[in-house]
């Protein structure tokens, strides 16, 4: 990790080569008025005013980096501007323009590679439903999946369709991440089934990438997150994080989304194809900390199809 640092600015390269952050610090007086975004889904926010007579101000500014010969660039451009915090703030604010610049236009192109991931697989069967049969969320998911997929090459000939897996199969969260990375994919498509210990609840949800205080989002991300506990190692692997410790998903709450936009707008798409195509009960699009969405360099989705604890819902699944 390289590291530079002066009284009122520091600037860090990741050890990877692949991001870079720069962190400023002013000591300023101030009246602030900050508009907070409750809810970045149903868009809405409040408005807070601060007073302070003085306070520290740390702006931390993140994008990814792809070639080794930027690095170079980016350390000469901090020696240009460190003399002062306002010219490393400017600094910033210039590679977070071109990060915003780049981000639009991956949106306004045409997507070319979609991944979908089947959830779950081999000795991960992940819900059970009502036990009544022995066809688990791990087969719906590859089903659905696989009907997806040819849907879309039908449709969109020219889009390449990936599966993370097309079999029976047991997958690390981290070799589906990997797989869709790897493969610059356009959009990455994870698809699940939900379960309640109530019969009652049923429809279908889309989520997106973020934390959430509501309880019944929570409880749906740390059940999928916890098929790392079927993985060897995972606490080395996944640096000690552990999907039903609430302390764990404090650092989901520090990362920033890049895709966050475009994620959601293909979530409401999807979920308005639920509720009018479909005629299936929509239950929104939602955010809840996903591990296998959190760590795509794409716009990412995670579909629970419905709920398997649900009777009638689990023989809609279970059909044609």
């Amino acid at each position: 990790m390289y590291s530079l640092i002066e009284s009122s600015a520091s600037f860090c390269i990741s050890a990877s080569k692949k991001a870079f952050c720069i962190v400023v610090s002013l000591k300023i007086k101030v009246l602030l008025e900050a508009e907070l975004l409750i809810n970045p889904v149903n868009k809405k926010s409040n408005r807070h005013p601060f007073s302070f007579s003085e306070f520290n101000l740390s702006i931390i500014f993140v994008s990814n980096v792809i070639a080794q010969k930027n690095m170079s660039k980016i350390i000469n451009l901090y020696h240009i501007f460190s003399r002062n915090a306002i010219g490393l703030l400017l600094l910033a604010a210039l590679f977070f323009n071109t990060s915003f610049t780049n981000d639009q236009e991956k949106t306004n192109s045409k997507i070319r590679t979609i991944v979908i991931d089947p959830g779950h697989g081999g000795k991960d069967s992940g819900t059970m439903g009502t036990k009544r049969f022995k066809i688990y969320e791990k087969h719906i998911a590859l089903a659905v999946s696989l009907k997806l997929g040819d849907y879309i090459k039908t449709s969109f000939p020219e889009i390449e369709v990936i599966y993370t897996r097309d079999s029976d199969v047991f997958l690390e969260l981290k070799e589906r991440t990997e797989i869709a990375n790897a493969a610059n994919a356009d959009l990455f498509i994870s698809v699940h089934c939900d379960g309640f210990t109530n019969p009652q609840p049923f429809g279908a949800s889309v989520f997106v990438m973020g934390m959430s205080k509501l309880k019944a989002n929570m409880d749906v991300a740390m059940r999928e997150n916890s098929a790392i506990y079927l993985e060897d190692n995972y606490q080395q692997k996944y640096e000690g994080f552990d999907p039903q410790s609430a302390e764990s998903y404090i650092v989901f709450s520090l990362m920033q989304n890049t895709y966050l936009n475009q994620s959601l707008k293909i979530a409401e798409e999807v979920e308005k194809e639920f509720a009018t195509r479909a005629n299936r009960k929509s239950r929104g699009v939602k955010q809840a900390p996903f591990y296998v969405i959190s760590r795509t360099n794409m716009p990412s989705i995670l579909i629970e199809c419905g709920f398997l604890t649900n009777p009638k819902e689990e023989e809609f699944l279970h059909s044609e």
